[in-house]
C-alpha cells in the first residue's frame, strides 16, 4: 500500500542480468569496476546442476571448471577480478584459468573471501579436532586464528588492510560470536543490548563491520563502527540481517516486513545516511529477495524470487 511504497528507494532501477538456462540464478558479489559473479542452474531440470558466473557489464559468460562433473558456485570477487568459489574443491579463477586450492592449503574447508592482495579467509580443520576453524591463507601459509574456548569458527570477510571479520561459537554452545582480527588474537565484536548472540558478515575498507544480532528475540541488521554496535532496524517489522557495506557506508541486506501481525517474506533493502528503505523488485508481484553486496558506486546485487518459484539475479543501480 501507500506506506510500503514510502520506504522504497525509487531512484534506483532493477535490472534482470540473464541466466544461464535455469530458473535459479542468484548474483553473490560486485567490485568497483562493475563485475559481478553469481551462480545459475544450466537447465530447467530438477536435478539441474548450477554453474559459476561472471559478468561484465553487459554479457553473462560461465566460468571454466576444475572438476567437468561437478557443480560450480561463486562466493566472493576481488577487485582485480579473481573469482572464489568451489567446484568438487575449493577453487579460486584467476584470468580466465582455474586453480583448486586444497593442492596449496590441504586442510582448507571452506572460502569465504579475498581481498587485492591475494588473502583468503574461511575454515580450515584442525588436526585432533572434529570441528573446523577461522583461517586466513596468503602465499601458502595457513594461519589459524585463536581456537581457545571455541567449539569452531569461520572468518567471513576481509578488507584491504587485511582486516577479518567472522563468527564462532562458545564451547558450550552457548554464545555464539562475532569477531574482528587484525592479528594476534581476534576480539570480540558486543552483540545489541543484551544478546548472546552475534554474527559478522562483511566489512569495508575502514573497518566498519556489518551483519546481524539478536534483539527482542529477533535477528536485527547490525553495523558495528569502532567496536560499537548499532542497531539498524527493519523496515515494518522486526527482523533484518545485513550482508554488504561499501565504503561510503551503504549496507544492504534482507528485512522481513510483519504485514497484518504476522510475519511476510523476505526484502531486500539498502540503509544509508541512516534510513532503511527496501529496494524496489519491479512490476510483477515479487514473493522475496536479498540484496548481498554493494561496490563504492552504489550499485547493488542481489536477487528476486517470483510467484512461480523462479529466482532471478538482479543489479539495482541508479539511472
Amino acid at each position: 500500500g501507500e506506506q510500503s511504497q514510502m520506504l522504497v528507494w525509487d531512484d534506483y532501477v532493477m535490472t534482470d542480468l540473464g541466466d544461464l538456462g535455469g530458473a535459479y540464478n542468484v548474483a553473490v558479489d560486485i567490485n568497483d569496476a562493475g563485475q559481478i559473479i553469481g551462480v545459475s542452474t544450466i537447465s530447467r531440470d530438477a536435478n539441474a546442476i548450477s554453474r559459476a558466473w561472471v559478468h561484465d557489464g553487459t554479457t553473462l559468460t560461465p566460468l571454466p571448471l576444475w572438476n567437468a562433473t561437478a557443480g560450480s558456485s561463486a562466493t566472493a570477487l576481488s577487485g582485480s577480478g579473481d573469482v572464489l568459489g568451489s567446484n568438487g574443491t575449493q577453487v579460486l579463477w584467476t584470468g580466465g584459468t582455474v586453480q583448486n586450492l586444497r593442492t596449496t592449503y590441504p586442510t582448507l574447508v571452506a572460502v569465504r573471501d579475498l581481498n587485492d592482495a591475494g588473502t583468503i579467509v574461511g575454515a580450515c580443520r584442525v588436526p585432533r579436532s572434529i570441528y573446523n576453524f577461522a583461517c586466513v591463507l596468503n602465499a601458502g601459509t595457513t594461519t589459524l586464528l585463536d581456537t581457545t574456548g571455541y567449539r569452531y569458527s569461520s572468518a567471513t570477510a576481509i578488507n584491504h588492510s587485511g582486516v577479518v571479520v567472522g563468527s564462532r561459537t562458545s564451547t558450550g554452545r552457548t554464545q555464539f560470536g562475532a569477531f574482528v582480527w587484525t592479528g594476534g588474537s581476534p576480539l570480540t565484536l558486543p552483540p545489541l543490548g543484551q544478546s548472546t548472540h552475534a554474527e559478522a558478515v562483511a566489512l569495508n575498507d575502514a573497518g566498519t563491520v556489518v551483519g546481524r544480532s539478536t534483539l527482542y528475540s529477533n535477528w536485527r541488521a547490525t553495523l558495528w563502527r569502532n567496536g560499537v554496535a548499532v542497531d539498524l532496524g527493519a523496515v515494518h517489522g522486526n527482523a533484518s540481517w545485513a550482508l554488504g557495506i561499501s565504503n561510503g557506508e551503504s549496507v544492504v541486506g534482507l528485512t522481513i516486513p510483519i504485514i497484518n501481525g504476522t510475519s511476510g517474506n523476505y526484502r531486500p533493502f539498502l540503509w544509508r545516511n541512516g534510513r532503511m528503505r527496501l529496494l524496489p523488485t519491479g512490476s510483477k508481484r515479487i514473493e522475496q529477495g536479498e540484496a548481498r553486496a554493494v561496490n563504492g558506486r552504489g550499485e547493488i546485487v542481489g536477487f528476486v524470487i517470483y510467484p512461480n518459484k523462479e529466482t532471478r539475479a538482479v543489479v539495482w543501480r541508479k539511472p
